[in-house]
């Protein structure tokens, strides 16, 4: 049987809340967080992702050629593969499509 001092241990409030309380969300909150970048959109991370680099010192024509490529990956992930150019789209079947798109040989446009 536990006596007074280790009872009194137990029962003391804590600065996160009464004792022994089980996490509960706040009213309204859902109790599962949604993913900070599932819903992002790809131009806006790629246009974050290019400032870094800028600040890690990459060449204008990185940045360019980088910039050139993610731009074409999004127009095919809306255009060929038919979904919204999000993170959430990126998927390992898809990266691999898009590469086989992209080396894939088409005619000049007239």
């Amino acid at each position: 049987m536990p006596n007074r001092a280790t009872l009194a241990r137990r029962n003391r409030a804590t600065p996160l809340g009464p004792p022994c309380a089980p996490a509960r969300p706040a009213l309204g909150v859902s109790s599962r967080l949604p993913s900070p970048i599932a819903s992002h959109d790809l131009r806006r991370a790629v246009d974050r992702w290019l400032a870094d680099g800028r600040t890690q010192g990459w060449s204008p024509r990185t940045l360019h050629e980088r910039r050139q490529t993610m731009n074409r990956f999004a127009w095919w992930l809306e255009n060929e593969a038919g979904v919204a150019a999000t993170l959430d789209a990126l998927t390992r079947t898809r990266l691999s499509e898009f590469l086989i798109y992209a080396r894939e040989a088409r005619p000049a446009a007239a």
